[in-house]
């Protein structure tokens, strides 16, 4: 039997869409989770699997799968928690969720059942109206910042029973309605949102740059370090979602350095020649931002360690 169940994830400034998808059957017990990290499958499935028995409902046997799609989106398992456990309460037909297609579920289960506050609410919200969704499910900690977004109705949960209860019809909860004042400030930000993003300024000091607070401190000890020892700022590892601001901290890195950056990607270091191309335009102290490093193949990876580590590029030409 399959259950499907809508969620979101919050990356950056955006919401996107997040479908899981939960089929039981028979087969040797245990769960298998597609679309997370296995550390993160297993820590969610541990959570669920308590959380669901504490609140009084069976944990289902026999072989389950469950999948969140896209699978190859970075997902905040935590968040997810909420849908799922929803997901198998539906697909043992211990509840029967005739509301589950118009809401979006999303939320951070404790051991006991209850809902936990989880970030991005708005884009979320946000998300669910393009989609076209009658509302939300989301932990009433913080629903309130999901029901600044009009068009949606927001309902805010306290534990897994009461959304189990609300989907099947069981239970009331009204939609929470956002104060008027901070509704209408929401929507100026937006409006003020939109408008910047026309044309925005590029920060070009850490001062400027908004956010991020730890990393940019961290960064300017780094710096002014480096400036002592009469050296260039060693390699530097920027990690996180898109739109968190890595490309304008590496640029105000090289500003605060006096140095030129050169921008380059995965896809365009294909073959060691165009690595080769790329280094040779740095001068020295120059900075080199290569976007989606992660994704860099493992031959090209090579040469590049040993650019970095030893600043020689051997390349052999048949």
């Amino acid at each position: 039997m399959l259950a499907k169940v809508h969620s979101a994830a919050a990356i950056g400034i955006e919401g996107f869409p997040v479908e899981i998808e939960v089929n039981s059957g028979w087969g040797y017990p245990g769960v298998i989770i597609s679309g997370l990290t296995s550390g993160a499958a297993k820590a969610s499935c541990n959570r669920v699997k308590t959380a669901i028995e504490n609140a009084g409902f069976k944990y289902v046997m026999g072989r389950t799968t469950i999948n969140l799609a896209p699978v190859d989106m970075a997902k905040e398992a935590p968040r997810f928690d909420l849908p799922i456990a929803i997901g198998i309460l539906a697909v043992s037909e211990q509840i029967i969720a005739t509301k589950l297609d118009d809401f979006v579920i999303v939320g951070e289960l404790t051991l006991n059942g209850e809902v936990r506050a989880v970030t991005g609410l708005q884009r979320i919200a946000l998300c669910a109206r393009q989609q076209n969704k009658r509302g939300l499910i989301v932990p009433a900690g913080n629903a309130s910042e999901a029901a600044v977004v009009e068009g949606v109705e927001v309902i805010p949960v306290r534990n897994l029973r009461e959304a189990a209860e609300f989907l099947a019809g069981n239970r009331e909860i009204q939609p929470l309605r956002a104060d008027p004042a901070q509704a209408t400030q929401h929507q100026r930000h937006l409006s003020i949102d939109r408008v910047s993003s026309i044309d925005p300024p590029s920060p070009s000091t850490f001062q400027d740059f908004v956010g991020q607070g730890r990393t940019k401190e961290r960064l300017e000890i780094a710096i002014q370090a480096a400036k002592l020892r009469g050296e260039s700022l060693p390699h530097v590892l920027l990690v996180g979602p898109v739109g968190v601001g890595k490309a304008t901290l590496a640029s105000i890195i090289a500003k605060s350095q006096g140095v030129q950056i050169i921008t380059t990607g995965s896809n365009d270091l294909i073959r060691a020649g165009d690595l080769a191309g790329v280094l040779t335009k740095l001068d020295v102290g120059d900075i080199l931002y290569i976007d989606e490093i992660y994704r860099v193949r493992v031959s090209i990876a090579k040469y590049l360690v040993s650019a970095m580590t030893s600043f020689q590029l051997d390349i052999v030409i048949d």
